[in-house]
């Protein structure tokens, strides 16, 4: 019968005792192989290989799926799929239209987009919307998102070609 402990760095073997040795830190990993088995070593060097596999797996997917769902521009954060606009934690209502025009920007940043391809944009738009729709839907963004929408900084106009989303994304 044997005690094994583990950390990051080594695996030590020693003889089952009637105490058991404290863990210098919450990371050690301590496992009891009863058995007979002429490798009990070999065996939990692969089973604590797997494990760190897995742990290091689950980390990458979690933090690949967070940065490529959440961006933070200005004083907001903007959580694509859960549909969720944060202005310094508060949260703010975005209209279908107000969050369809809002991903087509922050999918393309610090890049003019017409009126025309912003109402392309605009799926659920059916009845004959005109540029004038494309300006009430910016200007209510403007008014929702930005310090002062009267001199905004992330919603530019950009006369005669259309508008410019100009925050940092991170």
């Amino acid at each position: 019968m044997f005690e094994i402990y583990t950390t990051l760095s080594y695996v030590r073997v020693a003889s089952y005792t009637s105490h058991t040795l404290p863990c210098l830190n919450t990371k050690q990993v301590a496992v009891k192989v009863i058995s007979k088995d002429q490798q009990p070593l070999v065996r939990v060097k692969n089973i604590l290989w797997r494990i760190s596999l897995t742990e290091q797996k689950s980390v990458i997917a979690t933090e690949d799926e967070e940065d490529d769902d959440l961006f933070h521009f200005g004083q907001c954060s903007f959580d694509i799929p859960k549909r969720k606009l944060l202005k310094n934690n508060i949260p703010i209502k975005l209209t279908k239209a107000e969050y369809d025009i809002l991903v087509a920007f922050v999918a393309n940043p610090s890049r003019v987009l017409s009126r025309e391809r912003l109402l392309n944009l605009i799926e659920h738009r059916v009845d004959a919307p005109n540029d004038r729709t494309i300006d009430v839907l910016v200007r209510r963004l403007r008014h929702k998102i930005e310090e002062n929408p009267k001199e905004p900084q992330i919603f530019t106009t950009i006369h005669g070609e259309g508008y410019l989303f100009a925050a940092d994304i991170t």
